[in-house]
């Protein structure tokens, strides 16, 4: 699965009652085991709760132009994805909308819910000539029922301002293409996921040196340096997931952009997210 190239791109157990609305906790599935999907790079079903996968509509024919990049549920009403997944032709927010409790894009699920984006916000220095600042909040039009109709999702948690992930292993999760486009990369039907770890800025720096593109205020770097695991197009603004002490996931980046698809000493590059909580908060409000 996974890599990139200026992308558009503990389980819980019976004891934690299906209706409790917490964070972060990854495996959250009320649903009976006959309904989970295990094999390989495969996401268990609804292993990852807060993803959803953002689509855009062409309104005069009423086409669903079908996947187009990840995002991440924040709060009941607000899901953060990256910027450069909506810039282009299309402007208007009720053009975006968003699944919710996907597993597999081809067909519709028991588990999906599909609603529309009401508003869109990219952060006020958004730069699509360098990718910084890549970030944009997408209000939803229908708030999710963490105790109702939605209650196999889940939110994810945000970091600690500022907090620091360097050296740590963290999850990436995403239908992007399994291989690069130019090596016959094909969009996976089912959400696929990877281990990767978080790169020393100075790495991530020395690696993209030709770009002079990595900021370490809102950019981190995840992926081997031999390569062989990243995200690729389509993962774009899905989540870099990383688990905290209590075992609850954080989301510390948004996917973005990188060089190639898991090529050697070309880590995936993603939107740092905790140097940019006042702004997420200012504009949603309060996040578990």
């Amino acid at each position: 699965m996974f890599a990139v190239t200026t992308l558009l791109f503990a389980a819980i157990t019976g004891s934690v009652a299906c209706a409790e609305h917490r964070c972060g906790v990854r495996g959250r599935s009320c649903l009976s085991a006959q309904q989970r999907i295990v094999g390989g790079e495969r996401a268990d079903k609804l292993e990852f709760p807060w993803q959803i996968s953002l689509r855009r509509m062409v309104p005069e024919i009423n086409l669903d132009r079908g996947h187009s990049c990840g995002g991440s549920i924040i709060n009941s009403r607000y899901v953060l994805t990256a910027a450069h997944c909506i810039t282009g032709q299309i402007t208007f927010p009720t053009d975006f909308f968003v699944v919710v409790g996907e597993e597999d894009i081809t067909r519709r699920e028991s588990t999906d819910d599909v609603i529309q984006v009401l508003k869109v916000t990219k952060h006020p220095q958004w730069d699509r000539n360098t990718l910084n600042y890549d970030y944009a909040l997408l209000e939803l039009s229908t708030p999710l029922d963490f105790e109702g109709r939605h209650k196999h999702l889940m939110p994810i948690c945000l970091p600690e301002k500022d907090q620091d992930f360097e050296g740590q292993n963290c999850t990436i999760s995403g239908w992007g293409l399994t291989r690069d486009r130019t090596e016959g990369g094909r969009v996976p039907a089912k959400l696929q996921k990877a281990d990767v770890p978080v790169l020393k800025h100075s790495t991530c720096r020395e690696f993209y040196a030709g770009f002079n593109r990595v900021q370490e205020d809102t950019m981190i770097c995840a992926g081997l340096e031999e390569g062989g695991r990243s995200v690729c197009q389509g993962d774009s603004g899905g989540p870099l997931q990383c688990p905290r002490a209590d075992g609850r996931y954080v989301l510390a980046g948004l996917t973005s952009w990188g060089i190639k698809c898991a090529a050697p000493r070309m880590p995936g590059v993603f939107a740092r997210v905790a140097t940019r909580l006042d702004w997420i908060r200012s504009v949603v409000g309060e996040t578990p």
